[in-house]
């Protein structure tokens, strides 16, 4: 099974507020759910991993 991770972890995991969690979701670059129903999205950690990586 995945590593699934939440919106609200990623939050804490970047440092960022949620409207600015919200900002970054906009963008191309960053990863796109790999759950999505109504309003709960799901995240898969190596993708995050990842995403993080390349800011640095």
């Amino acid at each position: 099974m995945k590593d699934l991770i939440t919106g609200k972890k990623i939050q804490e995991l970047l440092g960022v507020s949620r409207q600015y969690f919200w900002q970054l979701k906009q963008k191309r670059e960053f990863p796109e759910p790999v759950f999505k129903e109504g309003r709960v999205e799901l995240w898969n950690r190596k993708d995050i991993e990842i995403y993080i990586k390349s800011k640095k």
